[in-house]
């Protein structure tokens, strides 16, 4: 089981947050991630610093989850996800109650191009 690296404690992205953030260094979604996280979001994300020194996020996934731990072993978006190679897995803490909500919040803010339950009909 891969142990990520933690690139940072507490942010925002796009004003939404607070996220832990861990590096993805090529994980291939063959085995779980080491988190010691309760439920939550999670977001897959391309994270990119600019010429200033400011990050920001492509936004790939927003799912959600009670148990990282057994979240990301095959996930059913694995394919997807290695065909943009997320370096980032952004983490907010959400309590079960509230994670439906918070994630439709995030995918109708953000469309990430592989969540396809809430993207509008073409």
């Amino acid at each position: 089981m891969e142990k990520p690296k933690i690139l940072v404690e507490s942010t925002k992205i796009d004003n939404y947050g607070p996220f832990k953030l861990y590096e993805l260094n090529n994980f291939d979604f063959e085995e779980n991630l080491d988190l010691q996280e309760d439920g939550g979001i999670y977001v897959f994300t391309t994270r990119s610093k600019d010429k200033d020194g400011k990050y920001s996020h492509k936004i790939h996934y927003v799912g959600k989850t009670t148990d990282y731990s057994k979240r990301f072993y095959h996930h059913h978006k694995a394919e997807e996800l290695k065909k943009v190679k997320p370096n980032c897995l952004a983490i907010h803490a959400c309590k079960e109650d509230k994670m439906d909500a918070s994630e439709v919040e995030l995918i109708e803010k953000w469309k990430p191009e592989l969540n396809d339950t809430y993207k509008p009909e073409k």
